[in-house]
C-alpha cells in the first residue's frame, strides 16, 4: 500500500515527513497507466535508507551520518524487472497494488517512481511479501500451529508443509559449492 502525495526521506512511513500535498483529485486509471508503464526491465536505484552496499558498509549508514553524502550519490542501479503489476484499489488517500518482481527489487522505490511518475511522489505504507522464490505465504504455517506439530500424531498432519534445510537452501539457490 503506498499513499500519493506524501513524500518522506525513507519512502516509507519510518521516515521523516519531506512533503506532503493532496492527491485526493487523482484516478486509480492514472495510478493504473503509470503501474502498468513500469512492467519490464530497467534499471533501479535503491533507496539511500537501504541495506545496499557502498564501500562494504549499507547505504544506510551514511544516510543516517549525512543524507547528502556523495557516496549515497555512487550507489549502482540494479537491472530489475517488474513481470506484473496490478492496483487494487484507490480511495483518494492510500492506493493498494500487487506485483511480482525479480530479486533485488526495492518496492520503495517502485512506488516512490510511480508518485514521481504521477507528478506528486508516494511513499509505501504497508508491504506483505506473499511469496519469495518458490516459497508462498499460504503454504507456510502459523506460528500457533508449531507447539501442535510436537504433539503426539500430529506431524503426519503437517508432513507436507516441512521441508528439511538442505531442499530449503536448494530451493533458495543459497547452496555453496
Amino acid at each position: 500500500m503506498f499513499r500519493p502525495g506524501l513524500i518522506t526521506d525513507t519512502w516509507d512511513m519510518e521516515g521523516y515527513k519531506i512533503s506532503e500535498e493532496d492527491c485526493s483529485s487523482l484516478k486509480i486509471n492514472d495510478i493504473k497507466k503509470v503501474a502498468h508503464s513500469m512492467k519490464g526491465a530497467f534499471l533501479q536505484t535503491p533507496p539511500v535508507f537501504s541495506a545496499k552496499k557502498i564501500n562494504g558498509k549499507p547505504a544506510y549508514y551514511y544516510a543516517r551520518r549525512n543524507p547528502y553524502d556523495d557516496k549515497i550519490n555512487e550507489m549502482k542501479k540494479n537491472l530489475v524487472q517488474i513481470y506484473d503489476m496490478e492496483v487494487l484499489s484507490f480511495n483518494g488517500t492510500e492506493a493498494e497494488l500487487t506485483l511480482h518482481c525479480s530479486s533485488g527489487t526495492y518496492i520503495r522505490s517502485v512506488i516512490f517512481q510511480i508518485g514521481m511518475s504521477l507528478g506528486c511522489g508516494a511513499t509505501m505504507t504497508h508491504l506483505e511479501r506473499t511469496a519469495i522464490g518458490n516459497f508462498k505465504l499460504s503454504d507456510c504455517i502459523d506460528a500457533d500451529d508449531i507447539d501442535r506439530i510436537a504433539l503426539p500424531g500430529m506431524i503426519t498432519e503437517y508432513k507436507n508443509s516441512i521441508i528439511d534445510m538442505e531442499t530449503a537452501k536448494i530451493i533458495t539457490g543459497s547452496v555453496s559449492q
